[in-house]
């Protein structure tokens, strides 16, 4: 999957892992409680 531009700078401003997998669902994109807690993490140590 790509990501576009838009759907960076929503997860950059997600307040919490759990707020990215509802961004990820709304997209089609699964994403699991693990993975988002890391790309949550990597997005937020910038």
């Amino acid at each position: 999957m790509t990501f576009t531009n838009e759907m960076m700078e929503k997860a950059k401003k997600a307040a919490s892992a759990e707020e990215l997998i509802a961004l990820a669902k709304e997209e089609g994109v699964e994403l699991s409680a693990s993975d988002a807690e890391m790309y949550y993490n990597f997005l937020n140590s910038r």
